[in-house]
């Protein structure tokens, strides 16, 4: 403040030495500028007020600014909450899985996850990629021939005679209701040779995503050094594309199913090994798997009107109970209302 007073003096001073010396009124042009200035500032704001009149931009501000002052609870209210919310915190339980994912799909929001990148064996899980080449290869009502080899390898069977011919669809469903290992071996070997069905099976798992999973037969035996590996991680993702395929979808979500040869000469009846389909209400589905290496794998799907929860265990000691669980977990955990 001190500085800015003689300032001033020194520019009053100025103005009066240019106007005695030149005898130029100062005064009168400084009220001229003053007007012109001023005009050209209510012109461009008349401008501004007719380009925001027929722009909209004006009456989003007022909208906003009488909105925001007069109704904030209708703003804050306007703004979608991201379900599930958090109800409360609850310790995560204890379970003998090794690894394990929990998603709420309906919502794309992980809710928990231990060790989901650890690679491990996927056992029977495997058949649901088995399950997706083969309706990539086969119409359903095609005719297969079960071949010799077939018959005897080591995995749950149902116990397809050799030379007798059945349907695509029944052999499906027998190797997703009752992880039916002579089925998946004889799709595998129907219409193309079989290792080059497992190179569809790997080629298909590089192209929906499967980073840490590779595949080295059908039916989801351990195979040499451990060579058949997945992640809980990945078999959510595997899990979702057979529950987006409505076929599939429907397959594993059904708890018996019997079927006959394309002769009509020969009939079975194949339960599902998923334990929960009966213990769970809203249990639809997936898969099963259990070899030496692998323990106890289970790929879980929950659905109601609210919720769309999938939950994956491996290398588990009882993967039922684990599941139980981690389901109840994320029910009394989180809200979807």
């Amino acid at each position: 403040m001190i500085l800015v007073l003689p300032l001033v003096r020194i520019l009053i001073f100025l103005i009066w030495l240019v106007d005695v010396a030149t005898n130029f009124d100062v005064v009168k042009l400084s009220k001229r500028i003053g007007k012109t200035v001023t005009f050209v500032l209510a012109l461009s704001f008349a401008g501004f007020l007719a380009f925001s009149y027929y722009s909209g931009y004006l009456n989003k501000v007022f909208t906003g600014y009488f909105s925001s002052r007069f109704y904030p609870d209708t703003m804050l209210s306007s703004i979608p909450r991201q379900y599930p919310i958090l109800a409360q915190k609850i310790l995560i339980p204890q379970v003998t899985a090794k690894s394990f994912f929990i998603m709420d799909r309906g919502n794309s929001k992980v809710l928990y996850e231990y060790n989901s990148d650890l690679r491990l064996a996927p056992a029977s899980t495997t058949k649901l990629m088995t399950a997706l080449v083969a309706l990539d290869i086969y119409d359903l009502n095609e005719i297969v021939e079960v071949p010799e080899f077939c018959t005897t390898i080591d995995s749950t069977k149902i116990w397809l005679p050799q030379g007798f011919k059945f349907k695509v669809r029944d052999l499906v469903y027998s190797m997703l209701i009752g992880s039916a290992g002579d089925s998946a071996c004889v799709l595998a070997s129907g219409k193309v040779p079989y290792d080059k069905f497992v190179n569809l099976m790997n080629r298909k798992a590089f192209l929906i995503g499967l980073g840490s999973t590779h595949f080295s037969n059908p039916i989801g035996l351990d195979g040499l050094d451990g060579e058949n590996y997945s992640t809980s991680k990945d078999l959510y993702t595997l899990s979702q594309k057979v529950m987006d395929n409505g076929i599939l979808s429907e397959i594993v979500k059904t708890k018996e199913y019997t079927f006959v040869d394309a002769n009509n000469s020969y009939s079975t009846r194949v339960v599902s090994t998923n334990q929960l389909l009966w213990d769970i209400p809203n249990t639809v589905g997936v898969k099963t798997g259990t070899t030496q290496s692998a323990g106890e794998v289970l790929i879980y799907a929950y659905l109601d009107s609210q919720k769309r929860l999938n939950i994956v265990v491996m290398g588990s000691q009882d993967r039922f109970s684990d599941t139980k669980k981690l389901l109840n977990w994320a029910l009394n955990s989180y809200s979807w209302e």
